[in-house]
């Protein structure tokens, strides 16, 4: 036979503290677990959002530190835990790898994609919203990128969902 130990009941109230002393334990430790898992979690689900931008898109932009404007295409595609963007130019083909992180300035959720054009390497800082349809609309700036490339007047881009039904 196993006997239980109780707690001593030398005065008055002893268990009762015995008690309050383990539910406090509880708590803190509950508390604890609590916000290790909100530290564990900013807040918003990548692999949601990472597919949300999945698509074909029509391409709208202005390139860094210039007024040359242009029209392309771009696929957007998962390729593990990043998103492969391939992009059409003006006849010029480009490929690039996109992540949905937080932005370092106020912490929202951007796509960032970093991409080669003609030689030269471009940033760019995207938000995105849902258009009437539902489907992703992302516009954001675009800047060169490397040593002594400081951009002065940042490139903008629009991409536009190809809906396959209306083409």
């Amino acid at each position: 036979m196993v006997r239980l130990k109780h707690a001593p009941t030398s005065g008055r109230g002893s268990a009762g503290k015995a008690l309050l002393h383990s539910m406090t334990a509880c708590v803190v430790f509950s508390l604890i677990v609590e916000c290790s898992v909100c530290l564990a979690d900013d807040g918003f689900d990548r692999e949601f959002l990472s597919q949300f931008l999945v698509g074909t898109y029509r391409i709208v932009g202005k390139w860094p530190d210039s007024p040359d404007t242009y029209t392309g295409v771009a696929v957007i595609s998962r390729e593990g835990d990043f998103l492969r963007v391939e992009r059409e130019i003006g006849g010029e083909k480009d490929a690039g790898t996109g992540e949905v992180k937080r932005s370092e300035t106020d912490g929202i959720p951007v796509l960032k994609i970093t991409f080669q054009s003609a030689g030269l390497a471009y940033e760019g800082t995207y938000i995105w919203s849902s258009d009437l349809d539902n489907y992703a609309r992302i516009s954001g700036y675009v800047t060169r990128q490397g040593p002594g490339r400081r951009t002065k007047d940042p490139g903008m881009e629009c991409f536009f969902i190809r809906q396959p039904a209306l083409e």
